[in-house]
């Protein structure tokens, strides 16, 4: 996935062929479709893995009761590990961008089915599990999206802020903390 991500990321996705990324790993093409099927799945799974990272974290988090207190700094901690990830692969989230503007890509929905199961496995860990609970869905949806668009947004964000995007990530994690809990309050 390196070689992909890097050949993405640098060419974007219309110029990346599979042939490309075959080569560039050291592997044969056969091997890389038996594993990917298409470029589309396989630039999905490149962009799906920094958000899974996290996503996978913050569930084992809420899905286990600890003493770390309440719910508000397991959410702010997410929006701080999500924030860090995302940052990481900023040029990865800007490509897929690019991408989805490519016509005839079937793109969009595989990027959606790879994260439709996070965004349930988040629900399923959350306050709400065993609900329909569809306003958490929504807002955990929203919270995520805040944070990709600060990340895209970081060169704007940064200059007004002297460099330091720390307050407005804490301040995002208490939005967000807030909006998940008012949601969690609706049980439908």
């Amino acid at each position: 996935m390196d070689a992909a991500t890097e050949l993405f990321t640098e060419r974007g996705y219309t110029q990346t062929t599979m042939r490309d990324v075959a080569a560039s790993a050291g592997i044969a093409l056969s091997v890389l479709y038996r594993q990917f099927e298409s470029k589309e799945r396989l630039f999905s799974t490149t962009f799906v893995a920094p958000f899974l990272t996290s996503f996978e974290r913050f569930r084992d988090r809420r899905a286990t009761p600890t003493n770390e207190g309440p719910e508000a700094v397991v959410v702010s901690d997410f929006i701080r590990d999500l924030h860090l990830n995302l940052g990481e692969n900023r040029r990865t989230l800007i490509t897929l961008l690019g991408a989805l503007e490519e016509p005839g890509t079937e793109l969009i929905d595989e990027v959606r089915a790879g994260l439709g199961e996070a965004w349930e496995n988040l629900h399923l860990a959350g306050p709400t599990a065993g609900t329909d609970g569809q306003r958490e869905r929504d807002a955990n949806m929203l919270v995520v999206a805040m944070v990709a668009g600060l990340v895209l947004f970081r060169p704007w964000v940064l200059a007004a802020r002297d460099g330091d995007d720390q307050p407005l990530i804490a301040l995002a994690g208490q939005f967000s903390a807030a909006g998940i809990q008012a949601s969690s309050g609706d049980r439908g």
